[in-house]
C-alpha cells in the first residue's frame, strides 16, 4: 500500500468456491511489514509514466467517442 509493505499469510488452500459457499472471510496473518514515514505517491514509482501515458491514451479515446 501506499503507506508501507506487508507480507501476508492466508492459511490453508482454499478454492474461491469453498469461500463463498460458507461466505467466510480470508483473513490475513501479517508475517512482516515495513511502514513508511510517509505515504508513497504513485508519481514517485517507476512505472509513472507508464501509467500517465496510458491515461493519456484512454482519455484520447473518450475524446474521440464524444465529439
Amino acid at each position: 500500500t501506499s503507506s508501507g509493505i506487508y507480507l501476508n499469510k492466508l492459511g490453508h488452500s482454499v478454492t474461491a468456491e469453498e469461500i463463498l459457499a460458507r461466505n467466510a472471510d480470508i483473513v490475513p496473518v501479517i508475517l512482516w511489514e515495513e511502514r513508511f514515514s510517509e505515504r508513497k505517491q504513485l508519481s514517485a514509482c517507476n512505472i509513472a509514466p507508464e501509467i500517465r501515458a496510458r491515461i493519456a491514451a484512454l482519455e484520447k479515446i473518450l475524446a474521440e467517442m464524444q465529439g
